[in-house]
């Protein structure tokens, strides 16, 4: 009786010998640790990258792509110097965060990473304004043109 089969491994497809006890334990389906360590290290993809205008994309979760495919997307500039997923559903000016998490009139979405073009709904969070000021990042006190200027001339 042979103790042994010939198997073949799912990540390499090379050929191998595994002891039937080995099977019996659940084990010898790879060929080597290091086939095992590719499968066990392998995340599946959750999100999916839309492109956008100027050369920008947006992140966005698998289970929203269809949602959002029938529209075009563009990347609109904001005053901050960063940008956000905009498009026009019936002649009015849709951001890509609010149409994702269906939030109603009066309520912000709150980016967690700061990054406006991450539109996963782990990264987002509908609050209020109040609640999106105590949770928004700490803005620097704008430097007026005398104090600039002051300090490019280290003059006091």
């Amino acid at each position: 009786m042979p103790t042994t089969i010939l198997k073949i491994c799912p990540v390499c497809k090379k050929q191998f010998n595994v002891e039937i006890k080995r099977i019996n334990a659940g084990q010898g389906i790879y060929c080597s640790n290091s086939c095992a360590g590719k499968v066990k290290n392998h995340k599946p993809v959750l999100w999916v990258l839309v492109p956008l205008t100027r050369g920008k994309f947006a992140k966005v979760d698998v289970e929203n792509v269809l949602l959002i495919a029938p529209h075009s997307w563009q990347a609109t500039p904001t005053t901050y110097g960063t940008y956000r997923a905009e498009t026009h559903i019936n002649k009015k000016v849709v951001r890509m965060h609010r149409f994702i998490m269906n939030a109603p009139a009066g309520k912000d979405i709150h980016h967690k990473n700061g990054n406006t073009l991450d539109n996963r709904k782990c990264n987002l969070l509908v609050c209020s304004r109040s609640e999106h000021f105590k949770i928004g990042g700490k803005h620097k006190p704008p430097i007026y043109y005398g104090e600039e200027w002051k300090k490019i001339h280290g003059k006091r």
